[in-house]
Order: structure tokens, then sequence, then C-alpha cells
């Protein structure tokens, strides 16, 4: 699994630790990398629950690392609290990784659950913890979720298929605005 936001409450790091700890048996790993105020305590909290050899802190990295460490997990976990409209699903899913994350607004605008990741609606570590194992046990689920979540970046996300649209949006709008000062000479 891996984790990339920064280590504060907004991204929920602490949860990602309950996650591993439901997923300890299986010794499964977690790469954690972002910086931020929770990293002590997160540290810390790793080793109460007993996970801290599965943990790998990277700290902050930079992007071109952070992307080629995505490139090397089966599954990125994101367990906000809160998004605007984030950019991991965006890039997990234009690398192909299938994503774990909260049903929250932002993330539902790029996950659509059950075909390019899981959202998962409550805070509780076992789901998160069931929907990961579900894309460990089957890597044809994975990879296939994997491929639409980089067809659906590519299509909504990319500038190349969005900026002809707001050309479009921006015509539309000063077609109308001149339309509307003709009407009123």
């Amino acid at each position: 699994m891996v984790f990339v936001g920064r280590l504060a409450k907004p991204k929920n790091p602490l949860f990602m630790i309950d996650i591993l700890a439901c997923l300890k048996e299986r010794s499964v790993s977690l790469l954690m990398m972002g910086g931020g105020e929770l990293d002590t305590p997160l540290r810390a909290y790793a080793k109460s629950k007993e996970v801290e050899h599965l943990v790998t802190f990277a700290g902050p990295l930079p992007h071109c690392e952070a992307l080629k460490a995505l490139c090397s997990a089966r599954v990125a976990v994101m367990p906000s609290l809160w998004e605007g409209l984030p950019i991991l699903p965006k890039e997990a899913g234009y690398l192909g990784l299938p994503v774990v994350a909260a049903a929250i607004p932002g993330v539902d605008e790029i996950i659509e659950d059950g075909k390019n990741g899981f959202l998962i609606p409550a805070y509780d570590p076992k789901l998160y913890a069931a929907a990961t194992n579900r894309l460990l046990d089957d890597p044809s689920l994975a990879l296939k979720m994997g491929a639409q979540g980089k067809q659906r970046v590519d299509r909504r996300f990319l500038r190349r298929h969005n900026t002809q649209a707001f050309i479009d949006i921006y015509h539309s709008a000063l077609r109308n605005m001149l339309t509307a000062s003709q009407v009123k000479k």
C-alpha cells in the first residue's frame, strides 16, 4: 500500500496505521510519503500498534520520486477527512494504480466506486482493509480498475482534452454577452 500526502489531520495519516493493523496478519507493507506535524506521533502510533516494521516512512519526496514510488505500489489508500479536488487519485489513476479512498466530495469526482477503485463510506479500518485485500487477492481486478482509472483521468482531467472544452465555454459566454448587449441597444 502507499499513502502520499501531508502528515496532517485533513489527510488522516494516523488512520492509515489502523488500516495497516487490520492487515498485519498478511504482512502488507505501507509506504508513507509526506511530512508534517504528525510525523513523530505517526511513528509512535505505528509502534504502539506493533506495525512499525511494516511501514516505510519516506518523508517528503520530490515529485518525480513520489511518482516512481507510486508505480511500485499495488494500491493507493487515501482516507482523507476532507479534500478539494485531490491530486493523488488522479496521479495514481494515470499510472494505472487502483485507489481505496474515503467517499467524500472531491474524491468522488475522480474515483468511481467499483470501477477504478473503492470509495469507503465510513472511517472503519476494517472496511478499508477489506477493499485493499480484495485488490491484493485479485490481481486481475486491480489491473482492470487501474486501466479504468487511467481512462477516466485521461478523459476527464488531462489538459489536452479539457483545453478545448474551456475555450468552447468562453466562446459561448462571449457570444451570449454580445447577444445580450445587442438586445439592449
